[in-house]
């Protein structure tokens, strides 16, 4: 598997556990992500010590207080404010792990406040998936790369244009 592909499908699949809120994100899995990002940085450093090395956090995926998610994702607002308190969790060990490493860190999040899944569809960068919709594309990509799933593909629901 590619690179980026690797780095695609790692994204898609926090987007989506992020907004299904099936995974149940701890901060022990938080944690552990940060101690990978560790240990991937110390390898980019060991083969390419003079490379220039930044980590991107994560864009303002829902807001911080949930509100207007019922609609796109079926969210309440106390799902949404949990999972946006882990993204947030989240991008603190990214920016953490990036500066002890000497990494930059690329914060996307401050600009995109106001501009995430549950703003109105003129405004947001981040555009609402459904679990169905979600598990069709991770599929998809997990299915271009060769692997199998073993979830059957759910239709993604009609969205009113």
């Amino acid at each position: 598997m590619t690179n980026h592909l690797r780095t695609v499908l790692i994204g898609v699949f926090l987007a989506c556990a992020t907004l299904i809120a099936a995974v149940g994100i701890s901060r022990h899995k938080i944690d552990t992500a940060g101690e990978r990002l560790s240990e991937a940085l110390a390898e980019v450093k060991r083969r390419a010590p003079k490379a220039r090395v930044y980590v991107v956090g994560y864009p303002a995926i829902l807001p911080a207080h949930g509100s207007g998610c019922a609609d796109d994702l079926t969210l309440a607002p106390g799902e949404a404010t949990y999972l946006h308190d882990k993204e947030q969790q989240l991008n603190a060990v990214l920016r953490q792990r990036a500066q002890d490493a000497g990494a930059g860190y690329v914060d996307t999040y401050k600009p995109s406040v106001g501009r995430d899944a549950c703003s109105g569809r003129n405004t947001r960068w981040i555009e609402p998936i459904s679990a169905a919709g979600c598990r069709n594309r991770v599929g998809a990509l997990l299915s271009r790369a060769g692997w199998r799933t073993g979830v059957p593909p759910q239709p993604a629901p009609a969205r009113p244009r």
